[in-house]
């Protein structure tokens, strides 16, 4: 017998019997929405790409200070980390596709907000609205993925991946376009995320998780080891995230490298990510252990070797391929880890975990990088923030491949 989907569809590519455990889509339509989402994430993944290399850029040229600059990250990390605690919630309540919209919507404004002032408020607000954004998003995206046909790991990677390949094509593009006109880089940050909200709008309505009887207690997930280590490992890839998006522009910046240079080295990085989720999307069975051992290592090595060689493009290419590639399995391998652990009911929950382990690390890895850095320099402090990140991940170990 079939295993049901949850929030399978059974009334066509733009609406859906609110019914868990529906059977899911037929084949044509499950292809439809896959398409579509691919798309949708592309293109939110353009317009994220194209804001890590802009906010910090412009940053600098108005006048802000590299620590400053560090700090508006964590502002972004602290949006995206405050707005995932409401997420389970929020996933009991509003379909995916209303959720994926609404984070479209947010990283338009982001943009728009710097088009209109590069006040230091303006950055404040544009980094606010790209943290929501990012909760929103990638979460709901991953939702909306896991309740169709195929293993989890699978559908994980397919999201990393087609999000990386639009975040591999923005640092490049708003690299070249930002030596043209500022106005240019932002208002592909803005195109794109319009484009996301087009697309994601025609989405299959997959209807909310069930909500769990009043008075129920949730489970406390992050008590089972194997959740432990795919959060910790989700936490790591962020931690990652947030050393690319606010102080890898600025390193290589103040080594002497172009924009365009820039633009195309933090492209590197999104392209290691891209290569390892689309090799994960092959996988049948997942060794979890020994990839996220791999991956925690390759974040280390890259991000410490990084500062050492930044004003060498092409020694800093393949430290930013290491720790992308590294950050990709990471990616993949923690909400994957997790969801496979966990009952169908509390897959939303489980998946906005790791999302909260991970904006965590955002907004810690910036925070403490402005911090340390101060006090002993930016290549230590990457060196030991990195080392910090990448310690919960290779002290849990080896875990068994049961559930819990």
């Amino acid at each position: 017998m079939a295993r049901p989907v949850p929030g399978g569809d059974r009334s066509g590519p733009g609406d859906q019997a609110r019914h868990p455990g529906a059977l899911g889509p037929p084949a044509p339509v499950s292809r439809a929405d896959t398409g579509r989402s691919i798309a949708t994430i592309i293109a939110f993944g353009l317009a994220l790409g194209a804001s890590t290399v802009t906010f910090p850029l412009l940053a600098l040229d108005a006048g802000i200070s590299a620590p400053v600059v560090g700090a508006l990250a964590a502002v972004s990390g602290a949006s995206q980390l405050t707005s995932r605690l409401a997420l389970p919630w929020l996933l009991e309540r509003v379909p995916d596709r209303a959720l994926i919209v609404s984070a479209c919507v947010a990283m338009a404004l982001s943009g728009a907000t710097l088009l209109v002032s590069t006040a230091f408020a303006a950055f404040v607000g544009a980094q606010l609205l790209q943290g929501l954004a990012r909760a929103l998003f990638w979460t709901s995206s991953q939702t909306h993925a896991v309740r169709s046909p195929g293993t989890p790991i699978r559908r994980l990677a397919q999201v990393h991946s087609s999000g990386h390949v639009g975040s591999l094509a923005g640092p490049a593009a708003a690299g070249a376009l930002l030596a043209l006109s500022p106005h240019l880089a932002l208002g592909l940050v803005v195109a794109a995320a319009v484009a996301g909200m087009v697309t994601g709008s025609l989405l299959v309505r997959r209807a909310p998780y069930a909500r769990r009887p009043r008075g129920t207690r949730r489970s406390r997930l992050w008590r089972r080891r194997t959740v432990a280590l795919g959060c910790w490992t989700s936490f790591c890839a962020g931690g990652w995230r947030g050393i690319l998006d606010a102080f890898v522009p600025v390193v290589l910046a103040t080594a002497g490298l172009s924009t365009a240079t820039i633009g195309w080295l933090v492209a590197v990085a999104e392209g290691a990510v891209v290569v390892v989720a689309v090799a994960l999307a092959r996988y049948g069975r997942e060794p979890f252990g020994q990839l996220v051992r791999f991956g925690a290592m390759a974040v280390l090595a890259g991000a410490t070797v990084l500062p050492a060689v930044a004003g060498q493009p092409v020694l800093a290419g393949v430290a930013l391929a290491v720790a992308g590639a590294g950050a990709g399995l990471a990616g993949s391998v923690g909400p994957a880890m997790v969801n496979a652990s966990v009952h169908e009911r509390d897959q939303g929950m489980a998946i906005a975990l790791t999302g909260t382990y991970r904006a965590a690390a955002r907004l810690a890895t910036p925070a403490v990088l402005a911090t340390a850095g101060g006090l002993v320099g930016v290549p230590l402090a990457i060196a030991l923030t990195a080392a910090g990140m990448v310690a919960p991940v290779l002290g849990l170990g080896v875990v068994s491949r049961r559930p819990g």
